[in-house]
């Protein structure tokens, strides 16, 4: 049985690190106004996370990392729209490899990211794996505290960036990135991030390296 999150639209930010895939998942609420209709303002947002990595995530990361796309499954309905954005805003262009300079980690080192929103018994808090680490920024499997203050900046401009009120080409709605709670593949509640904190030691994730 397909998730059904109402309001929500699910966004998956692709691309490659050196010659393995990679995806970041983020959930948005999207309260659609009276321009466009939700399907353009879903779609709208999908393309705002392009603009947006570009903006501040891409100066963070290698090279040989590359972003692709941004795929989304609308979880409003049982029959929520899907589709990719691969256009950026000009002029930004895609695909956009990172700026942030050479000699990556390998591909399955990642900067853990958590999703912080409120505190609370049994609230659960989300995480998101980046990859594209420099070599020069880790020293004893910790990011250096440079960087991690550089990453803090640049996720809280993303985050500030992906959140919209009144939207942006299309107009006429407000959007929020949550975390969303469905154990079982059941919808039972969504909180707001309140703010995205990079972790000071690296992650790993087995499947970026080996298929």
């Amino acid at each position: 049985m397909a998730l059904v999150v109402p309001g929500v639209a699910r966004f998956s930010i692709h691309g490659v690190i050196i010659d393995r895939p990679w995806t970041n998942v983020f959930d948005v609420d999207i309260n659609s106004g009276g321009i466009g209709g939700r399907d353009d303002n879903v779609a709208d947002q999908a393309m705002i996370f392009l603009n947006e990595w570009i903006d501040h995530i891409r100066p963070r990361v290698a090279t040989a990392m590359t972003l692709l796309g941004c795929r989304w499954v609308d979880l409003d309905t049982a029959t929520g729209t899907t589709g990719e954005a691969t256009v950026a805003t000009a002029p930004r262009v895609m695909p956009s490899a990172g700026t942030g300079g050479t000699e990556p980690m390998s591909s399955n080192v990642s900067l853990l990211v958590r999703k912080r929103v409120r505190s609370g018994r049994g609230i659960r808090q989300g995480r998101s794996y980046m990859p594209g680490l420099r070599e020069a920024n880790v020293l004893n499997n910790v990011v250096l505290a440079a960087d991690i203050t550089s990453w803090q900046t640049a996720l809280d401009d993303f985050l500030a960036g992906i959140n919209q009120d009144g939207g942006s080409s299309t107009g006429g709605y407000d959007s929020r990135m949550q975390v969303v709670h469905a154990p079982g593949g059941v919808f039972l509640s969504m909180d707001e991030v309140q703010s995205l904190d990079p972790d000071t030691r690296v992650a790993t994730q087995r499947r970026r390296l080996r298929g």
